[in-house]
């Protein structure tokens, strides 16, 4: 009976804690709402966070940050709140209202995107907007709002393919103007080296020609020179020849000479020496 007893009060004491929780959440969120109502986002935030530390799976508390998250333009976190409640709600009509505020947030990030001039990041964007609206519809096909937000996110991709159409189209211009304009200028340089190379072909054909003439003119001195020289030279070698050559009567008388003093000279030797003349070493 104690024992019963005793489990009774441990029981009694969790459901007021709960329930003092419970109150405490429904608090934090009464204050974000008045916040929010207040336009002061920022608070409103705080109050939603507060309300989820003590239930991290309250879904009024969640689905209402992403809203503070929403008008505060944190579109990345609205759409992780949103997306978070998606994965674990199966209510239709919770999904609608959801995949509704995703497709905002996605729409609203489109928008940005393009105000940074970023069209095919927008356009991504854009089609993930018409998907979440698209899921909302299957939810809530009776939803006004979200045929109206889905509508116009199509019109808004038109716009948009259209206009990356023509920027395609133009860029495509453009690379075939940058192309035929390279293909001018390469023309132009090699028509221009062309050019150069004829005229240095030219003036290289000038320069050997003249040196050719130079050279030929310089063969020309030199060969007139030699035929002088050469001409000189016979002059020289005749006179030279005519000087070296003797009458035969002159040699006759030489060699006579050479023969008498070659005979006094071995008499000598017989005389001084007594010895055997017959080989001699000339002295002259």
């Amino acid at each position: 009976m104690k024992q019963i007893k005793h489990t009774f009060l441990i029981s009694l004491v969790l459901f007021i804690s709960i329930s003092a929780l419970g109150q405490k959440e429904k608090k934090y969120i009464r204050q974000g709402v008045e916040e929010y109502l207040n336009k002061n986002y920022g608070n409103s935030e705080v109050s939603y966070q507060k309300a989820l530390t003590i239930n991290p799976g309250s879904y009024e508390a969640k689905f209402n940050l992403g809203d503070a998250f929403y008008k505060q333009e944190k579109y990345d976190e609205a759409i992780k709140e949103f997306s978070d409640l998606a994965s674990r709600s199966t209510n239709k009509e919770d999904l609608g209202k959801i995949y509704h505020n995703i497709g905002n947030s996605q729409l609203k990030q489109t928008k940005k995107l393009l105000s940074e001039q970023k069209l095919d990041e927008g356009i991504k964007q854009i089609d993930k907007s018409i998907e979440s609206y698209k899921n909302a519809l299957k939810n809530n096909p009776a939803d006004s709002e979200t045929k109206y937000n889905l509508g116009y996110a199509q019109q808004l991709k038109k716009l948009l393919q259209n206009q990356k159409n023509k920027n395609d189209k133009n860029k495509d211009k453009n690379k075939d103007k940058d192309k035929d304009d390279k293909d001018k200028k390469d023309q132009k340089d090699k028509q221009d080296k062309d050019k150069q190379d004829q005229k240095d072909k030219d003036d290289k054909d000038k320069n050997k020609d003249q040196n050719k003439d130079q050279n030929k003119d310089q063969n020309k001195d030199q060969k007139d020179n030699k035929d002088q020289d050469d001409k000189d030279g016979k002059s020289d070698d005749k006179g030279q020849n005519q000087k070296d050559k003797i009458s035969k009567e002159d040699a006759l008388r030489i060699l006579e000479a050479i023969e008498n003093n070659e005979k006094k000279t071995q008499d000598k030797i017989k005389k001084v020496k007594g010895v055997n003349t017959n080989k001699l070493e000339k002295d002259w």
